[in-house]
């Protein structure tokens, strides 16, 4: 693989992976935002961050079943679910819905 080919291939993937990482980083701050628009408790603030890594876990186990893929439309699925992800978080009334919304961030970013 020439330079070029490699450098591309190396900003491709930070790319990818710095969503998973920026809410990872922010996740204390998304928390405290729930917790002020939806007046959620403590354990249910645990449970919806918990709820994002464990769909990032997800996305793992599932990642096998794309290794046969091209990389392409896996990157597309991934990118649209966790922005579908976030929108529902965003615009979800009720705990199920923001939960449901963690999750499906996670395992698109994940």
């Amino acid at each position: 693989m020439s330079t070029a080919g490699e450098l591309r291939e190396n900003v491709v993937s930070s790319l990818l992976v710095s969503p998973h990482f920026t809410i990872r980083t922010a996740m204390p701050f998304l928390l405290a935002a729930l917790a002020d628009a939806h007046g959620f408790r403590e354990a249910a603030l645990g449970e919806l961050g918990s709820a994002y890594s464990a769909g990032s876990l997800l996305a793992a186990v599932l990642a096998v079943l794309f290794a046969d893929w091209r990389l392409r439309l896996p990157v597309l699925l991934g990118v649209l679910v966790g922005s579908a992800g976030l929108v529902c978080v965003v615009t979800g009334h009720g705990y199920a819905a923001v939960f449901a919304g963690c999750l499906l961030a996670g395992v698109g970013y994940g």
